[in-house]
């Protein structure tokens, strides 16, 4: 079991590690889990996808508007850490 440290990314830092110069956009890269819910019936509406190469991963996160044509309500997020604070079978932590 290691220890794993998350650390905050810009969108610009997030497209580097997920789409590096000269390499097909997420070629490497496979989607660990996902969570779509845009009317809310969770809380607030929330687009969530956990991308996973080796033991990095990358967590993005939208907070799209339940309106039709009306932009994000929150600027999106953008998540990077190594390792795993579980056993890597049950999924990870958020």
């Amino acid at each position: 079991m290691s220890k794993s440290v998350v650390r905050k990314l810009t969108c610009r830092e997030r497209d580097t590690y997920l789409i590096p110069a000269g390499t097909p956009r997420y070629e490497v890269w496979s989607v660990e889990s996902s969570l779509t819910d845009l009317l809310g019936d969770l809380g607030n509406p929330v687009m969530k996808t956990t991308w996973l190469k080796g033991g990095i991963r990358l967590q993005d996160i939208r907070h799209p508007s339940v309106l039709d044509g009306v932009s994000d309500v929150e600027p999106c997020e953008h998540y990077y850490w190594e390792g795993s604070d579980d056993d890597e079978e049950g999924g990870h932590n958020e």
